[in-house]
């Protein structure tokens, strides 16, 4: 009898190394429970192609016309596309990334943080590609939609993150089709709708833009993908040419076998997305009537002020309503320039658009010995360039240092200056002359333990000094 427990033992062994087991490799298993596991192995629910399959497997791509709105190219990735070179990422033409924060299990309904979602958000900022983040969802009831959406936000508070804040809504689906929490709570289009809102309205709470990821068919049969779109943005899972989705959507995902290889991704393929960006369209023509004058925009994006008796503004500051302009000698708005201040001592930026920049960050355009070089530079609520200072944003919890030349620190060990100040020009206490480290965002690493640059633990203090242990 033993022997033949033996045998039977054996026996089944044999058959089970027999069998295609290389969708296990590398496989933990905690991953066996993602909802993106077998997308990640090519298996893609068939909602998510065109009605009539033609571009199944393909990687497709297209340019369809959406009226005024500009056209920024996009991935969205997680830990399945492996460690990514940014940097390729952004010479590929990426504008912008999407990136999975963690996702809830499809059996078990445990949360999971994407084991590698600070070092894609690190990466593509540190790369100028701006950043927005995804949940892969299995909520089930508001609760859940909360639980998510706290989960996301405690995870992404320390990055600049200005694109929306995602709740991907989607079945499970493996090699035999859809299942899962989700696709088995079998919920109404009402119930599954309030799940999407609850979770937009939590993110945007804390200041976030929220989003809702949905195939074409879910946007039209399982929630309420019009009603969605009058509060939320909208991104459109159709993989084909040419989608024929008659709903609002903000982003498109459009093929799922885009080349990862030229993308900088160590996985074959990658999601590959449209955005398309309204807030970036500069309308011909006449735009604004401030003030006793006209604000007018060109071809070629350059403003022009005229007053009510015909003549030009020129040499003078101008507020449209919004936005504050510096018409030159030519009568055409400054634009990506750093100058002076009037009062000669202060240093204003106006951006690619001819804004003057107001208590906010900002990507300064400079031209160095015929090189265009971008600086990250912080400008308070007069525009006034803040130099050699430590300051707080206006969450009161972020820290940031910007340099004696104005602009911030990020990515690296720096010194502060011997004279760094505060924002209210006091001293900042204990940091003078200290090392310290700025995140690939330029937040400054405060209120904990690291390694320095000489492998010595060290303490990260609170203004942002470092204080050696030993």
């Amino acid at each position: 009898m033993m022997k033949k427990r033996i045998l039977s033992f054996i026996l089944a062994v044999m058959i089970f190394f027999t069998l295609d087991t290389s969708f296990l490799a590398n496989t933990k298993v905690e991953d066996l429970e993602d909802p993106e596991y077998w997308s990640a192995q090519g298996y893609i629910a068939d909602e998510f192609y065109s009605d009539t399959n033609d571009y199944k497997y393909q990687n497709v791509a297209s340019t369809p016309g959406r009226g005024e709105y500009v056209l920024r190219k996009g991935i969205d990735v997680s830990s399945w596309n492996g460690d990514i070179d940014w940097a390729m990422a952004k010479n590929a033409g990426v504008e912008f990334a999407i990136i999975r924060v963690g996702y809830r299990g499809y059996g078990t309904g445990k949360l999971v943080a994407d084991a590698n979602y600070m070092q894609n958000i690190e990466g593509a900022l540190a790369n100028g590609i701006q950043v927005g983040v995804y949940i892969y969802s299995q909520a089930i009831n508001v609760e859940e939609a909360i639980e998510e959406a706290q989960f996301l936000l405690s995870r992404i508070y320390m990055y600049d993150i200005d694109l929306p804040v995602v709740i991907d809504f989607e079945y499970y689906s493996g090699k035999n089709g859809n299942s899962g929490r989700l696709y088995d709570a079998n919920l109404s289009v009402e119930e599954a709708t309030q799940i999407c809102s609850t979770f937009c309205d939590t993110v945007e709470n804390a200041g976030y833009t929220g989003m809702v990821y949905a195939n074409k068919y879910m946007l039209s049969n399982k929630i309420d993908g019009d009603k969605l779109a009058e509060n939320y943005r909208i991104w459109l899972a159709h993989y084909t040419t040419e989608t024929d989705y008659d709903g609002i959507y903000d982003f498109w995902q459009y093929t799922s076998t885009g080349d990862g290889y030229a993308h900088g991704m160590e996985s074959q393929n990658v999601d590959l997305n449209w955005w398309y960006d309204e807030e970036s369209v500069l309308v011909e023509g006449k735009f604004a009537t401030y003030d006793g004058c006209d604000f007018y925009r060109d071809a070629n994006g350059d403003i022009t002020c005229i007053r009510q008796n015909g003549t030009s503004v020129i040499n003078e500051f101008k507020c449209d309503g919004t936005y504050t302009y510096y018409f030159q000698q030519d009568g055409t708005a400054m634009k990506n320039r750093l100058t002076y201040h009037p009062d000669g001592v202060h240093v204003i930026y106006f951006d690619e658009y001819g804004h003057e920049v107001f208590s906010d960050f900002a990507n300064v355009k400079k031209t160095i010995s015929g090189e265009e070089v971008d600086d990250y530079c912080f400008f308070d609520t007069f525009g006034y360039l803040y130099v050699d200072v430590v300051t707080y944003d206006q969450s009161g919890t972020k820290l940031y240092y910007a340099n004696p030349y104005g602009v911030l620190e990020r990515g690296k060990w720096f010194k502060f200056s011997d004279t760094v100040m505060c924002a209210d020009g006091t001293p900042w206490s204990g940091a003078a002359g200290n090392f310290g480290y700025a995140n690939a965002d330029g937040t400054l690493m405060k209120d904990t333990y690291t390694y320095n640059w000489e492998g010595r633990l060290v303490y990260m203090q609170g203004n942002g000094a470092m204080m050696y242990l030993d």
